[in-house]
């Protein structure tokens, strides 16, 4: 395992706990609402707890880059290149994730949460090298890179909109069905 993979297993790590931290405070305030203070009590112990957990995380995120950077020398630097074809997950695997996850969530969603929708789709199929940065953007992962040059292509196609506010990905009505069209053929092969 690179250097690198532990940096955005701890990213994906501290991702999931937000996730997790978001999830239980809805459920603590629904408590709150039906009267049910005993339990908000025990959820918001549980929050506490698991953001204890995720400020240790975030110690061991920064101790590991202490550790890489101590590392490198100038006679070990980081390799970053191009992945050679075939070696990385091809954009075209990424269309059938991004359009139905667009469609689940109502056709039009934040990059973050279109990618996090994405990934739970497709980490199975990712390659190592995917967890990798882009040479050319160090701070970016390569398969967040390849899903965002898959929504360059969709845009260009008319399946998503070139309209739609920064930081907003959203369906076309030809993306709609399109997507429609893929998430029944999914269902259809399950069956």
């Amino acid at each position: 395992m690179s250097a690198n993979e532990v940096n955005s297993i701890l990213e994906m790590l501290l991702e999931e706990l937000e996730k997790i931290l978001l999830s239980e405070r809805k459920k603590a305030a629904q408590a709150i609402e039906k009267g049910k203070y005993e339990s908000s009590e025990k959820i918001s112990r549980l929050c506490q707890e698991i953001e204890n957990f995720e400020a240790k995380v975030k110690l061991l995120k920064k101790e590991w880059k202490q550790i890489d950077r101590l590392t490198r020398t100038k006679k070990n630097p980081p390799v970053w290149r191009r992945a050679e074809p075939g070696e990385k997950t091809h954009e075209d695997c990424y269309r059938e994730p991004l359009l139905i996850s667009l469609l689940e969530m109502g056709g039009s969603a934040s990059v973050r949460d279109v990618l996090d929708q994405v990934y739970d789709q497709m980490k199975d199929k990712l390659k190592p090298i995917d967890f990798e940065p882009v040479p050319s953007r160090k701070s970016e992962i390569r398969w967040c890179n390849t899903a965002k040059w898959c929504r360059k292509t969709l845009t260009t196609e008319g399946l998503l909109s070139s309209q739609s506010p920064r930081g907003i990905w959203e369906l076309t009505e030809q993306g709609r069905e399109e997507a429609k069209r893929l998430l029944e053929e999914r269902n259809d092969s399950r069956s």
